[in-house]
């Protein structure tokens, strides 16, 4: 069995706390991350694939993940829609199309297509269709760049649509050259490389200044696509050396790393905990008027998210038969 990296799973519990923060109510202090929060895992997906068969197979390969993404996607969502009990035409439809809702943000009205809490599921079947374009970066090879230069061009054509596109298919693209990134650094092993995390750095100190505007769940990348692209990479670059740094403290290994591997529970599931982190805080009001602030009110929908994301995500995986049909 091929050994975890665990400064991987610490990136991406790092990222999962970022998420978090980025969906309660008081974000602001979080818009540092809007570039990478999720950026970086398809950077990680792509930096710990692993490649020994022959290029003729590699496609295959790829495409068998496929189920450990879709199978999550509708065991939660099927959770979700029980959880806040709508079964309407428009919650369901939500699920079929994967996108939070049908029209870009700043349109009069965007059709909202995820009602059920379930908005953050956009991931796993954007992920899946990044998987499918990986495949096909990896299947022509040896026209790499020009398969690089399409993906861009296709990001950049389908930015101007009218609508967002079912399953993120008009995002998805760019994510997978995130992932393809991820992999041409770990094989040219420039993860580390000094010159580069040092301009990977000049990079970002640059572009938050242009952080406002950056929502890739609904195709917005700010105040330019390109910008998107090279601070998410700069971006990923820094936080996964901290991740390497952080590997070498065990207070801080331990528990990122266990983030790190429930991650994805953590990510689906955010939402029901969120608004019970809410309810949790105005029913506290009476006693400790402090629960009223905004900050106060966010720091307890985060611990929901986290402790309870955490705990549903291990009882998954305690059992398994669960996990084999959940994962």
């Amino acid at each position: 069995m091929k050994k975890r990296l665990e400064f991987i799973d610490i990136a991406k519990g790092i990222g999962i706390i970022l998420v978090l923060f980025n969906h309660v109510e008081s974000c602001q202090w979080v818009t540092f991350s809007s570039f990478f929060v999720i950026s970086i895992f398809f950077f990680c997906s792509g930096y710990t694939f692993s490649f020994n068969q022959e290029e003729k197979f590699r496609f295959i390969t790829v495409v068998k993940k496929l189920p450990k993404l879709l199978k999550p996607y509708f065991f939660f969502s099927v959770l979700l829609l029980l959880i806040f009990n709508d079964f309407s035409l428009r919650a369901i439809s939500g699920i079929v199309y994967s996108r939070y809702c049908f029209f870009p943000i700043g349109t009069d009205d965007v059709c909202r297509l995820f009602i059920v809490g379930n908005f953050p599921l956009w991931f796993l079947t954007c992920m899946s269709l990044c998987y499918l374009f990986y495949a096909v970066y990896l299947r022509f090879f040896k026209y790499k760049y020009i398969v690089l230069v399409v993906y861009f061009l296709a990001s950049v054509a389908m930015s101007h649509l009218p609508i967002l596109l079912p399953w993120s298919i008009d995002t998805a693209p760019l994510l997978t050259i995130f992932m393809i990134l991820g992999y041409e650094i770990k094989v040219r092993n420039l993860l580390t490389e000094k010159w580069l995390v040092l301009i990977c750095a000049i990079i970002y100190v640059f572009a938050l200044r242009f952080t406002e505007g950056v929502n890739i769940s609904v195709r917005e990348y700010g105040n330019s696509l390109s910008l998107f692209l090279v601070a998410g990479f700069a971006g990923c670059m820094i936080l996964t050396n901290l991740a390497l740094l952080l590997e070498k403290s065990k207070a801080c290994r331990i528990p990122l790393v266990l983030l790190g591997r429930h991650s994805l529970t953590i990510f689906c599931m955010e939402i029901p905990f969120i608004v019970l982190g809410k309810d949790i805080a105005h029913r506290m009001v009476a006693f400790y008027p402090i629960f009223e602030h905004t900050s106060v009110v966010s720091i307890l929908q985060f611990m929901c998210a986290l402790i309870g994301g955490f705990v549903l995500s291990w009882l998954l995986n305690k059992n398994r038969m669960v996990r084999q049909i959940v994962f």
